[in-house]
């Protein structure tokens, strides 16, 4: 694509170079207030575009069958496989949307990398920077959707596949086999009825025991885009059987009032385990509403 390399090179001297951030310094107020202005529109565009894929319903976020990042760039059409995991009872199966496609770059990961890289140059002000990258993004994401509606992929056929999976989701405890991280963070929070709670930002291991003991779920705005953080017990999810959403009993709303984990409660064995149990005694108190 003809701006890939110019998205890479614009996160990094955004996050890397200082020059930017020394010029915006020495501006006068009305080039910088300009700047400004220009990011802040950059991230509504941005925001914007992100509920336009949410309502578009193909949810790329969904395919998820790729360690790691795969071959970037790469997205050839190659046979199609199954979702793995173990296979619903006969006659419950919805059909996998993405048969036919086997991308060797998950979608979700490729347009979430130039998502944030436009957001965070938006922050620093540099609006024609996060349009450059705004428009890759765009231009990427009508490569999907064409390819998926070459492929006869309809957006209801995305979405009874989902409600299948969340409906047939089990406790995490149960899951039929082994979680990597790559398949748990940036993965999709759904409550029983399939409406989006967020995803999931980052896992919290104990210190002591090495088991993940809970998620930390990113609700609100569209990665990153007003966005906050809470935290829930791992035990409380479900899994879908292809493993590629995450189910948690609980009405959208009722996120509002769930705790927040600080990196700070981290930072020992005694204060994480007493941020821990507060955690964990809201959730005791949180009643699964039952679907």
């Amino acid at each position: 694509m003809r701006l890939r390399g110019l998205a890479g090179a614009a996160l990094a001297a955004a996050l890397l170079g200082p020059g930017a951030a020394a010029a915006q310094q020495g501006a006068p107020p009305a080039a910088a207030r300009i700047q400004a202005q220009g990011g802040q529109q950059c991230l509504q565009e941005l925001a914007a575009f992100g509920r336009q894929m949410e309502q578009d319903g193909y949810w790329l976020a969904g395919y998820r069958r790729h360690y790691g990042w795969g071959v970037y760039g790469a997205r050839p059409v190659e046979p199609a496989l199954r979702a793995p995991g173990v296979a619903p009872a006969p006659g419950t199966e919805a059909a996998d949307p993405w048969r036919g496609l086997r991308w060797r770059m998950a979608p979700g990961q490729e347009l979430s990398a130039l998502f944030r890289a436009a957001a965070v140059l938006a922050q620093r002000g540099e609006g024609h920077l996060c349009h450059a990258v705004l428009t890759e993004l765009r231009d990427i994401y009508a490569e999907y959707v064409q390819q998926l509606r070459q492929a006869g992929v309809q957006p209801g056929e995305v979405l009874s596949y989902r409600q299948q999976q969340v409906a047939l989701a089990r406790p995490v405890t149960e899951a039929p086999r082994s979680f990597r991280a790559d398949a748990i963070t940036g993965a999709d929070v759904r409550s029983p009825r399939d409406e989006r709670l967020g995803s999931i930002e980052d896992v919290v291991v104990h210190p002591v025991s090495g088991q993940i003991t809970h998620v930390i779920l990113a609700r609100g705005g569209f990665l990153g885009l007003g966005q906050d953080h809470v935290a829930v017990p791992w035990e409380r999810l479900r899994v879908a059987p292809a493993m590629d959403v995450f189910v948690l009993d609980v009405a959208p709303e009722r996120l509002e009032g769930a705790p927040r984990l600080d990196p700070d409660a981290l930072a020992d064995a005694q204060a994480f385990e007493r941020r821990r149990q507060e955690i964990d005694r809201y959730w005791q108190e949180e009643r699964p509403r039952g679907g």
